[in-house]
């Protein structure tokens, strides 16, 4: 029920709880009108006297300046005092350090931040921001200058680079998973196909002819010899090329001589290319050499502005490929954001640490700030007028006010019905 309800309910009881004593006048010699007369009469008083009492709260009852000593005006003479009581209640009694621990303990923060990233948004709000501030750096970044700055850092910090070391770390690991075995089945298949290639057998044709030309110097006897063995060039360059097919395709079984010499030729050469210091030396030196051709021939300019350009913008390509494609820098962080927030929410572990974190950083701060706690309270009730702070208590407490006269009728009306009842026993005993 409302105030306004609560109030319109009383004052139409005390409206006929007086109404109800002068009718009840004339027959207060009887006993059941005195009976009433006093009952209502008691109730009309107490009903008149708690409202007094609950209009002196809030100003002069009945709009007359009454004397100080009748106690009017209570929120008006004491504001000072009781927005000094409501900001220690507030402090030291409804948010102590303990129930703010207590209600904390109540919430899962990061089911709260979970929630607020997947369904409310906070994920895509996360996302544009890092788009926003990585777009923002990427476009404010010279290229020219990072040009320069890459192509300086990379030459003059040629010599921590190790290209033996990397070399052996590559092989060892192609070795370690069998990749090699890929690798030279590979080259071997490549080979066999080059070398059954025309092109291939025409080379060894002339290589066989300048051969045998060089063999024969003009002289007729050798001559003869090799045209009565069939030693011609064009049968020769066939032969040739079919058994070097032969061999290379032989080879290609795992366990075929050649290929195990040729593996573990590979395994002493990564043993050299770790330990053998003139190798080393030797792999170093040309890596220099290599470098400082190139120096002055590099110019990482086109590659940046290139790799600028894809990390901000959307290619014709990707935007046929993808309908509403975006920025390869938007997709990548996009996947990022997701990625985090998917591990956050399924590592219990990580969940309960960030909790307890959240909830320690939040305890400290409070038991800092808590001594500010009421000065907040009295600062925000001081900025209030006169008007305005007896209207915010009537509006919370008048509810409850209009009970109390209630009260005052109920119980003045029973207090009657007592009374009379008593002096009647009273009065009829000492007859």
């Amino acid at each position: 029920m409302r105030s306004s309800k609560v109030k319109t309910t009383v004052n139409t009881a005390l409206i006929a709880s007086a109404a109800g004593m002068l009718a009840s006048f004339p027959f207060k010699e009887h006993f059941a009108g005195g009976l009433l007369f006093s009952a209502f009469n008691a109730a009309t008083i107490g009903g008149l006297a708690d409202s007094f009492a609950v209009g002196a709260l809030f100003g002069n009852p009945l709009r007359i300046k009454w004397p100080a000593f009748m106690g009017t005006r209570v929120i008006e003479r004491n504001r000072s005092r009781l927005i000094h009581e409501l900001g220690h209640m507030v402090q030291h009694e409804l948010l102590t350090t303990d129930h703010i621990n207590a209600r904390l303990q109540e919430y899962s923060i990061s089911a709260i931040l979970i929630k607020y990233l997947r369904e409310h948004g906070g994920q895509q709000h996360i996302t544009e921001i890092a788009e926003r501030l990585a777009g923002e750096l990427a476009s404010r970044t010279d290229e020219h200058e990072l040009a320069k700055v890459l192509q300086d850092l990379l030459f003059s910090n040629a010599e921590v680079f190790q290209l033996a070391d990397l070399a052996a770390d590559l092989a060892d690991w192609t070795i370690r998973n069998g990749y090699d075995e890929y690798i030279i089945h590979f080259l071997l298949s490549e080979l066999i196909r080059v070398v059954e290639s025309e092109r291939f057998r025409l080379i060894l044709e002339q290589l066989v002819s300048s051969a045998l030309a060089s063999y024969e110097q003009g002289k007729f006897r050798r001559q003869f010899v090799n045209l009565a063995a069939g030693l011609e060039p064009e049968a020769l360059s066939g032969k040739i090329q079919a058994k070097i097919a032969d061999f290379l395709r032989e080879m290609q079984v795992p366990d075929h001589p050649e290929r195990v010499k040729l593996k573990l030729k590979m395994e002493q050469y990564i043993l050299n290319l770790r330990y053998d210091p003139d190798w080393r030396a030797a792999i170093e030196q040309s890596k220099n050499k290599l470098l400082l051709a190139l120096k002055e021939h590099v110019r990482l300019d086109p590659f940046v502005r290139g790799m600028l350009d894809a990390l901000l913008h959307t290619s014709p390509e990707i935007m046929q490929q993808q309908e509403g494609g975006r920025p390869v820098l938007s997709s990548w962080l996009g996947r990022k954001v997701d990625q985090t927030i998917s591990r956050f929410e399924s590592d219990t572990k990580l969940l309960d640490s960030f909790d307890r974190a959240v909830r320690g950083v939040l305890l400290q701060w409070i038991e800092q700030k808590h001594s500010f706690i009421a000065k907040v309270v009295t600062d925000k009730l001081n900025t209030y007028s006169q008007e305005e702070l007896v209207a915010m208590v009537r509006d919370k407490a008048g509810k409850d006010l209009q009970y109390i006269r209630l009260n005052g009728l109920v119980i003045g009306g029973l207090v009657g019905v007592l009374l009379y009842l008593v002096s009647f026993v009273v009065g009829g005993l000492s007859r």
